[in-house]
């Protein structure tokens, strides 16, 4: 059994540059001690008519991970977004 806890923050750091950050852990109930999180932090420049671009550093940790895996992963995306 396991809990989710997370927080969101945005902030606009200039007129075409945003800021938001994305934290989720999930404590394990059953045994103490042992946990996953990830955490996404990205800027975000909007480029017009819904598009924007959008580069992301995602880490995640796993405290107790299966044999031969590593316990923290850190990815960097760079991407073209659209909202509606």
């Amino acid at each position: 059994m396991t809990a989710r806890l997370g927080a969101d923050f945005r902030y606009t750091l200039a007129k075409f540059i945003t800021f938001a950050d994305q934290f989720v852990i999930y404590p394990n109930l059953e045994d103490g001690g042992e946990y996953t999180l990830r955490n996404e932090a990205s800027l975000l420049s909007p480029l017009g008519a819904g598009w924007a671009l959008k580069l992301s550093n995602i880490y995640e940790r796993n405290s107790d991970p299966p044999p031969g895996i590593l316990k923290d992963d850190l990815t960097w995306i760079l991407g073209l977004q659209y909202s509606f």
